[in-house]
Protein backbone atom coordinates (compact mmCIF):
# COMPACT_ATOMS: atom_id res chain seq x y z
CA UNK A 1 0.00 0.00 0.00
CA UNK A 2 3.07 2.00 -0.93
CA UNK A 3 1.57 5.71 -1.44
CA UNK A 4 -1.59 5.32 0.65
CA UNK A 5 -2.03 9.15 1.77
CA UNK A 6 -3.73 9.43 5.53
CA UNK A 7 -4.20 13.06 6.15
CA UNK A 8 -5.69 13.58 9.69
CA UNK A 9 -7.86 17.32 10.79
CA UNK A 10 -8.55 17.74 14.73
CA UNK A 11 -11.64 19.55 15.74
CA UNK A 12 -12.07 20.47 19.69
CA UNK A 13 -14.41 21.37 21.86
CA UNK A 14 -15.33 21.29 25.82
CA UNK A 15 -15.08 21.96 29.35
CA UNK A 16 -17.13 23.79 31.56
CA UNK A 17 -17.51 27.95 32.08
CA UNK A 18 -17.40 28.22 36.37
CA UNK A 19 -19.81 31.39 37.09
CA UNK A 20 -19.12 33.26 40.48
CA UNK A 21 -21.24 35.65 42.78
CA UNK A 22 -20.67 39.37 42.09
CA UNK A 23 -19.03 41.09 44.52
CA UNK A 24 -20.42 44.10 47.09
CA UNK A 25 -21.41 47.27 45.39
CA UNK A 26 -21.44 50.86 47.28
CA UNK A 27 -24.92 52.74 46.98
CA UNK A 28 -24.54 56.45 46.24
CA UNK A 29 -26.28 59.98 45.33
CA UNK A 30 -26.85 62.03 42.47
CA UNK A 31 -28.48 65.02 41.92
CA UNK A 32 -31.30 66.43 39.75
CA UNK A 33 -31.47 69.58 38.02
CA UNK A 34 -34.13 72.08 37.40
CA UNK A 35 -34.41 76.00 36.22
CA UNK A 36 -31.20 76.50 36.04
CA UNK A 37 -31.92 77.50 32.40
CA UNK A 38 -35.05 76.79 31.09
CA UNK A 39 -35.47 73.42 31.69
CA UNK A 40 -37.92 71.32 34.16
CA UNK A 41 -38.23 67.75 33.87
CA UNK A 42 -38.85 66.88 37.24
CA UNK A 43 -41.25 68.78 39.29
CA UNK A 44 -45.00 68.83 38.12
CA UNK A 45 -48.04 71.13 38.61
CA UNK A 46 -50.65 70.22 41.07
CA UNK A 47 -54.24 72.49 41.30
CA UNK A 48 -56.28 70.74 43.53
CA UNK A 49 -58.87 73.58 43.69
CA UNK A 50 -59.47 77.23 42.57
CA UNK A 51 -58.07 80.45 43.81
CA UNK A 52 -53.96 79.66 43.13
CA UNK A 53 -52.36 79.07 39.61
CA UNK A 54 -48.97 77.25 39.30
CA UNK A 55 -46.76 78.09 36.35
CA UNK A 56 -43.44 77.69 34.77
CA UNK A 57 -41.07 80.67 34.01
CA UNK A 58 -37.87 79.38 34.33
CA UNK A 59 -34.86 81.55 33.83
CA UNK A 60 -34.45 82.05 30.16
CA UNK A 61 -37.69 81.07 29.70
CA UNK A 62 -41.34 82.22 29.28
CA UNK A 63 -44.90 81.28 30.67
CA UNK A 64 -46.46 82.23 27.23
CA UNK A 65 -50.26 82.95 28.07
CA UNK A 66 -48.66 85.57 30.94
CA UNK A 67 -46.05 86.75 29.42
CA UNK A 68 -43.63 86.55 32.31
CA UNK A 69 -40.10 85.46 32.26
CA UNK A 70 -37.74 84.70 34.75
CA UNK A 71 -40.06 83.65 37.82
CA UNK A 72 -38.99 80.71 38.00
CA UNK A 73 -41.59 77.70 39.07
CA UNK A 74 -43.83 79.72 40.22
CA UNK A 75 -47.26 79.86 42.24
CA UNK A 76 -49.29 82.72 43.18
CA UNK A 77 -52.88 83.33 44.64
CA UNK A 78 -55.16 83.97 41.52
CA UNK A 79 -55.88 87.78 41.08
CA UNK A 80 -59.35 88.92 41.72
CA UNK A 81 -62.67 90.05 43.38
CA UNK A 82 -64.03 88.59 46.77
CA UNK A 83 -61.73 85.99 48.18
CA UNK A 84 -60.38 82.74 47.97
CA UNK A 85 -61.78 79.64 49.43
CA UNK A 86 -60.11 77.76 52.60
CA UNK A 87 -57.52 75.48 51.53
CA UNK A 88 -57.50 77.05 47.99
CA UNK A 89 -53.78 75.56 47.12
CA UNK A 90 -51.47 74.90 44.36
CA UNK A 91 -48.00 74.32 43.71
CA UNK A 92 -45.33 72.01 42.37
CA UNK A 93 -43.87 68.62 43.55
CA UNK A 94 -41.09 66.47 42.92
CA UNK A 95 -41.59 62.87 43.28
CA UNK A 96 -38.46 60.31 44.27
CA UNK A 97 -38.12 57.40 42.10
CA UNK A 98 -39.62 54.15 43.59
CA UNK A 99 -36.02 53.03 45.30
CA UNK A 100 -34.63 55.97 45.63
CA UNK A 101 -34.94 59.11 48.59
CA UNK A 102 -34.22 62.63 48.79
CA UNK A 103 -31.92 63.64 51.76
CA UNK A 104 -31.43 67.26 50.69
CA UNK A 105 -32.49 70.40 48.11
CA UNK A 106 -30.22 73.52 47.10
CA UNK A 107 -32.52 76.34 45.46
CA UNK A 108 -33.00 80.02 44.80
CA UNK A 109 -35.97 81.37 46.43
CA UNK A 110 -38.66 84.41 46.35
CA UNK A 111 -41.63 84.69 48.04
CA UNK A 112 -44.60 86.70 49.48
CA UNK A 113 -47.29 85.84 52.26
CA UNK A 114 -49.70 87.99 53.45
CA UNK A 115 -52.11 87.10 56.75
CA UNK A 116 -54.22 83.90 55.43
CA UNK A 117 -51.51 82.76 53.68
CA UNK A 118 -48.52 80.30 53.71
CA UNK A 119 -46.34 79.97 50.91
CA UNK A 120 -42.75 78.02 51.10
CA UNK A 121 -41.53 74.79 50.33
CA UNK A 122 -42.33 71.60 52.25
CA UNK A 123 -41.53 68.38 52.86
CA UNK A 124 -44.78 67.41 51.26
CA UNK A 125 -44.62 63.54 52.66
CA UNK A 126 -45.15 64.76 56.42
CA UNK A 127 -46.57 68.22 55.57
CA UNK A 128 -43.76 69.82 57.05
CA UNK A 129 -42.14 73.52 56.39
CA UNK A 130 -38.73 72.98 54.97
CA UNK A 131 -38.41 76.75 53.92
CA UNK A 132 -40.41 80.04 55.37
CA UNK A 133 -44.72 78.52 55.34
CA UNK A 134 -45.46 80.38 58.80
CA UNK A 135 -41.91 81.46 59.55
CA UNK A 136 -41.48 83.91 56.51
CA UNK A 137 -43.64 86.61 54.86
CA UNK A 138 -41.36 88.46 52.32
CA UNK A 139 -37.88 87.96 50.44
CA UNK A 140 -38.02 91.86 49.79
CA UNK A 141 -38.27 90.38 45.97
CA UNK A 142 -34.82 89.29 46.13
CA UNK A 143 -34.12 86.01 45.36
CA UNK A 144 -32.48 84.33 48.18
CA UNK A 145 -30.45 80.51 48.21
CA UNK A 146 -31.02 78.41 50.74
CA UNK A 147 -30.09 74.18 51.26
CA UNK A 148 -32.03 71.75 53.22
CA UNK A 149 -30.20 68.56 54.13
CA UNK A 150 -30.65 65.43 56.34
CA UNK A 151 -33.95 64.78 54.80
CA UNK A 152 -35.30 61.48 53.98
CA UNK A 153 -38.83 61.79 52.20
CA UNK A 154 -40.03 60.77 49.00
CA UNK A 155 -41.58 64.34 48.15
CA UNK A 156 -40.98 67.69 47.89
CA UNK A 157 -43.54 71.02 47.27
CA UNK A 158 -43.45 74.42 46.82
CA UNK A 159 -46.57 75.16 48.10
CA UNK A 160 -49.26 77.96 47.89
CA UNK A 161 -52.46 77.54 50.35
CA UNK A 162 -55.03 79.80 51.74
CA UNK A 163 -55.74 78.61 55.48
CA UNK A 164 -58.09 81.45 56.47
CA UNK A 165 -61.78 82.10 55.48
CA UNK A 166 -60.80 85.56 54.63
CA UNK A 167 -57.73 84.91 52.10
CA UNK A 168 -57.71 88.28 50.21
CA UNK A 169 -56.97 88.50 46.33
CA UNK A 170 -57.43 91.59 45.36
CA UNK A 171 -53.98 91.82 44.56
CA UNK A 172 -50.76 89.85 45.17
CA UNK A 173 -50.87 88.14 48.39
CA UNK A 174 -48.90 85.16 48.34
CA UNK A 175 -46.48 83.57 45.60
CA UNK A 176 -43.39 81.16 45.96
CA UNK A 177 -40.78 80.98 42.99
CA UNK A 178 -38.01 78.61 43.00
CA UNK A 179 -35.24 78.21 40.46
CA UNK A 180 -31.95 77.10 40.13
CA UNK A 181 -33.00 73.69 41.91
CA UNK A 182 -30.53 70.94 42.97
CA UNK A 183 -32.19 68.27 44.37
CA UNK A 184 -30.24 65.64 46.15
CA UNK A 185 -31.51 61.30 45.52
CA UNK A 186 -29.96 58.61 47.67
CA UNK A 187 -30.04 55.26 45.63
CA UNK A 188 -29.47 52.77 48.52
CA UNK A 189 -29.18 49.82 46.01
CA UNK A 190 -26.12 48.81 43.70
CA UNK A 191 -27.79 47.98 40.13
CA UNK A 192 -29.46 44.37 39.40
CA UNK A 193 -27.19 42.41 36.76
CA UNK A 194 -27.69 39.13 35.89
CA UNK A 195 -25.35 36.81 34.51
CA UNK A 196 -23.40 36.81 31.24
CA UNK A 197 -24.36 34.88 28.49
CA UNK A 198 -23.14 34.65 25.22
CA UNK A 199 -19.72 33.29 26.82
CA UNK A 200 -20.55 29.35 26.02
CA UNK A 201 -19.89 26.66 28.36
CA UNK A 202 -17.17 25.34 26.63
CA UNK A 203 -13.66 26.00 24.76
CA UNK A 204 -14.48 29.12 22.81
CA UNK A 205 -12.95 31.13 19.82
CA UNK A 206 -13.31 34.43 17.54
CA UNK A 207 -15.49 36.64 18.53
CA UNK A 208 -18.06 36.51 21.58
CA UNK A 209 -21.66 38.08 21.74
CA UNK A 210 -21.85 38.68 25.66
CA UNK A 211 -25.00 39.99 27.23
CA UNK A 212 -25.92 40.69 31.15
CA UNK A 213 -29.49 41.68 32.15
CA UNK A 214 -29.14 44.89 34.45
CA UNK A 215 -31.54 47.15 35.27
CA UNK A 216 -31.54 50.00 38.54
CA UNK A 217 -34.57 52.81 40.06
CA UNK A 218 -31.88 55.30 38.63
CA UNK A 219 -30.59 53.84 35.62
CA UNK A 220 -27.63 52.65 33.74
CA UNK A 221 -24.61 55.21 33.50
CA UNK A 222 -21.62 52.97 32.91
CA UNK A 223 -20.96 49.37 31.50
CA UNK A 224 -17.38 48.05 31.26
CA UNK A 225 -16.01 44.52 30.93
CA UNK A 226 -12.43 43.68 31.56
CA UNK A 227 -10.71 40.36 31.18
CA UNK A 228 -7.61 39.72 33.41
CA UNK A 229 -7.75 43.12 35.58
CA UNK A 230 -7.48 44.58 31.30
CA UNK A 231 -10.49 46.54 30.03
CA UNK A 232 -11.62 45.48 26.73
CA UNK A 233 -15.02 47.31 27.11
CA UNK A 234 -15.98 50.71 28.78
CA UNK A 235 -19.28 52.88 27.39
CA UNK A 236 -20.91 55.85 28.91
CA UNK A 237 -24.67 55.71 28.33
CA UNK A 238 -26.22 58.55 27.85
CA UNK A 239 -28.08 60.24 31.26
CA UNK A 240 -30.26 63.21 31.40
CA UNK A 241 -29.73 64.59 35.23
CA UNK A 242 -32.82 67.07 34.83
CA UNK A 243 -34.99 63.52 35.22
CA UNK A 244 -35.62 62.27 37.96
CA UNK A 245 -34.80 59.06 36.53
CA UNK A 246 -31.64 60.26 34.68
CA UNK A 247 -30.50 57.14 32.84
CA UNK A 248 -31.88 54.37 31.13
CA UNK A 249 -32.08 50.88 31.59
CA UNK A 250 -31.65 47.95 29.61
CA UNK A 251 -28.71 44.81 29.17
CA UNK A 252 -25.03 45.00 29.20
CA UNK A 253 -24.26 44.19 25.30
CA UNK A 254 -20.68 44.21 23.89
CA UNK A 255 -18.52 42.22 21.40
CA UNK A 256 -15.23 40.61 22.37
CA UNK A 257 -12.57 39.33 19.86
CA UNK A 258 -10.80 36.73 21.62
CA UNK A 259 -8.39 36.29 18.68
CA UNK A 260 -5.98 38.53 20.56
CA UNK A 261 -6.33 36.60 23.67
CA UNK A 262 -3.90 34.00 24.72
CA UNK A 263 -4.90 30.32 24.36
CA UNK A 264 -5.85 29.19 28.35
CA UNK A 265 -8.13 30.19 30.94
CA UNK A 266 -9.16 34.21 31.32
CA UNK A 267 -11.18 36.05 33.92
CA UNK A 268 -14.37 38.02 32.51
CA UNK A 269 -15.32 40.46 34.58
CA UNK A 270 -18.58 42.74 33.80
CA UNK A 271 -20.17 45.44 35.42
CA UNK A 272 -22.69 48.19 35.38
CA UNK A 273 -22.71 51.64 37.44
CA UNK A 274 -26.28 52.99 38.47
CA UNK A 275 -26.67 57.06 38.22
CA UNK A 276 -25.77 57.64 41.65
CA UNK A 277 -22.28 55.93 40.59
CA UNK A 278 -22.40 52.39 42.55
CA UNK A 279 -21.35 49.35 40.86
CA UNK A 280 -22.55 45.85 40.46
CA UNK A 281 -20.01 42.70 38.94
CA UNK A 282 -20.30 39.78 37.90
CA UNK A 283 -17.50 36.81 36.91
CA UNK A 284 -16.46 34.05 34.51
CA UNK A 285 -13.73 31.85 33.79
CA UNK A 286 -13.46 31.83 30.08
CA UNK A 287 -11.66 28.92 28.41
CA UNK A 288 -9.88 30.23 25.10
CA UNK A 289 -8.51 28.48 22.35
CA UNK A 290 -7.86 30.06 18.63
CA UNK A 291 -4.82 28.11 17.33
CA UNK A 292 -5.44 24.53 16.21
CA UNK A 293 -3.70 21.50 16.70
CA UNK A 294 -0.61 20.06 15.10
CA UNK A 295 -1.47 17.07 12.87
CA UNK A 296 -1.88 13.89 14.40
CA UNK A 297 1.12 10.68 13.68
CA UNK A 298 -0.21 8.12 12.00
CA UNK A 299 1.35 4.81 11.10
CA UNK A 300 0.38 1.53 9.32
CA UNK A 301 1.23 -1.85 11.44
CA UNK A 302 3.87 -3.58 9.32
CA UNK A 303 5.02 -0.74 7.78
CA UNK A 304 4.07 0.99 4.12
CA UNK A 305 5.14 -0.89 1.82
CA UNK A 306 3.54 -3.02 -0.71
CA UNK A 307 1.58 -5.71 0.97
CA UNK A 308 -0.89 -8.26 -0.14
CA UNK A 309 -3.65 -7.82 2.45
CA UNK A 310 -5.88 -5.76 1.60
CA UNK A 311 -6.98 -4.37 4.83
CA UNK A 312 -4.61 -2.69 7.03
CA UNK A 313 -4.28 -1.32 10.71
CA UNK A 314 -3.28 2.08 11.16
CA UNK A 315 -2.34 3.20 14.46
CA UNK A 316 -2.38 6.84 15.53
CA UNK A 317 -0.77 9.42 17.77
CA UNK A 318 -2.06 12.50 18.76
CA UNK A 319 -0.14 15.46 19.21
CA UNK A 320 0.38 17.07 22.64
CA UNK A 321 1.10 20.25 24.26
CA UNK A 322 -2.49 21.27 24.04
CA UNK A 323 -3.99 24.15 25.23
CA UNK A 324 -7.24 22.61 24.71
CA UNK A 325 -8.08 18.99 24.49
CA UNK A 326 -8.29 17.02 21.37
CA UNK A 327 -11.79 15.54 21.30
CA UNK A 328 -11.28 13.74 18.12
CA UNK A 329 -9.17 12.55 14.70
CA UNK A 330 -10.35 12.51 11.60
CA UNK A 331 -9.22 9.98 8.98
CA UNK A 332 -9.43 9.97 5.16
CA UNK A 333 -7.70 7.38 2.98
CA UNK A 334 -7.10 8.28 -0.80
CA UNK A 335 -5.97 6.39 -3.73
CA UNK A 336 -2.34 8.10 -5.03
CA UNK A 337 -3.78 10.86 -7.68
CA UNK A 338 -7.06 9.75 -6.98
CA UNK A 339 -10.58 10.02 -4.87
CA UNK A 340 -10.98 10.30 -1.52
CA UNK A 341 -13.08 8.13 0.30
CA UNK A 342 -15.58 9.52 2.83
CA UNK A 343 -13.59 9.91 6.30
CA UNK A 344 -13.61 6.30 8.52
CA UNK A 345 -16.81 7.04 11.24
CA UNK A 346 -15.32 5.30 14.07
CA UNK A 347 -13.15 7.81 16.33
CA UNK A 348 -9.88 7.84 17.26
CA UNK A 349 -8.28 7.94 19.71
CA UNK A 350 -4.20 8.25 21.41
CA UNK A 351 -2.92 4.90 20.03
CA UNK A 352 -6.22 3.67 18.44
CA UNK A 353 -5.99 0.87 16.23
CA UNK A 354 -8.07 1.87 12.76
CA UNK A 355 -9.13 -1.10 9.81
CA UNK A 356 -8.22 0.93 6.54
CA UNK A 357 -8.70 -0.98 3.32
CA UNK A 358 -6.77 -0.02 -0.29
CA UNK A 359 -8.90 1.30 -2.21
CA UNK A 360 -8.29 -0.61 -5.71
CA UNK A 361 -4.47 1.12 -6.48
CA UNK A 362 -1.86 2.23 -3.92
Amino acid sequence: MEGMRFPISILTFAVAVLALLPPPAVAGTYDVTACFGPENASWTPFKPGPGVVPYVSCPGGIDAERGVAGEGLYVRNVLGAGMASPGAAAGWRFDAPPGTTITGIAFDGRLLRNPGWHAGLQDAATERWLWCGTECSTSANHWVHDEVRGLSTTRLAALVRCVSAYCRRDRLQAFVGLRNIRVTLDDPAPPALGPLAGVGDGWVGGRLDVAAEASDASGLRAERIEVDGRVVHDAARTCDFTRPVPCGGGALRAALDTRGWSDGAHRLRAGVADAGGAWSWVERDVLVDNTPPPEAVAALEGGAGWSPARERTLRVTLPGDQVAPIMRARLTVCAAGGRCDAPVPAAIADGGAVAVAAAGGP
